[in-house]
């Protein structure tokens, strides 16, 4: 859930910052319907994909230092 939050912010606020929250964050929730959003970025933009899942395991990274036990 908060993945889907922090994506719908990023997606209000300027810059490239949400995109990759909101689509993990409906993979946690829904992980059928965005197992084929995933493949898809991932082979039609391999770069963006994975700067998004290296924004996401700095993010989560940080939570986990910051309030541990958080993400697990």
């Amino acid at each position: 859930m908060l993945l889907l939050v922090v994506g719908t912010a990023g997606l209000l606020l300027p810059g490239p910052v949400g995109s990759p929250f909101f689509v993990a964050g409906g993979v946690a929730l829904w992980p059928s319907a965005f197992q084929k959003t995933e493949d898809w970025l991932q082979r039609v933009s391999p770069k963006l994909y994975d700067e998004g899942i290296r924004q996401m395991e700095r993010f989560l990274a940080d939570l986990e230092r910051r309030y541990p036990g958080s993400t697990g």
